[in-house]
């Protein structure tokens, strides 16, 4: 599998750890492990955080968002806005939060904004998961 992180510490670089291993055990040579970023990186130069997010929601197929501060907020917000367009409505596209069970409350919050922000709808587009990685994957 193919991924795209944030390039940033955590659980950003655990997926491109865990890409790299998986692709050299099954001999996969042309793997691809895009880092997206507002600064720099060795694959992408984008100039503002709102190129950043788009690209995120260009090239992926779903996004799983673990807790972190006002700009992981602000990525939710911004993949529900796309989402919530009316031409968007039938689009799969899995959107989840996850994390272990200490973001419990982190989700709790931010479920809670959307809630009382963009409504019910809103919170019909995405998934929490929480503690339950096997879940997620699936």
């Amino acid at each position: 599998m193919n991924i795209c992180t944030g390039c940033g510490p955590g659980a950003m670089k655990g997926p491109m750890k865990g890409a790299t291993i998986g692709h050299t055990k099954q001999r996969i040579n042309h793997g691809h492990y895009i880092g997206i970023t507002e600064i720099v990186n060795n694959l992408v130069i984008l100039p503002d955080i709102e190129k950043r997010l788009e690209a995120f929601v260009r090239i992926g197929h779903g996004i799983i968002v673990f807790p972190g501060d006002a700009g992981t907020a602000e990525e939710i917000l911004y993949v529900l806005g796309i989402l919530l367009h009316p031409e968007n409505a039938e689009t799969p596209f899995p959107l989840i939060f996850s994390g272990p069970e200490s973001s419990a409350d982190y989700f709790r919050q931010i479920n809670a904004f959307i809630g009382e922000t963009l409504g019910f709808e809103a919170q019909q587009r995405y998934k929490i998961i929480i503690d339950d990685p096997a879940r997620v994957a699936r």
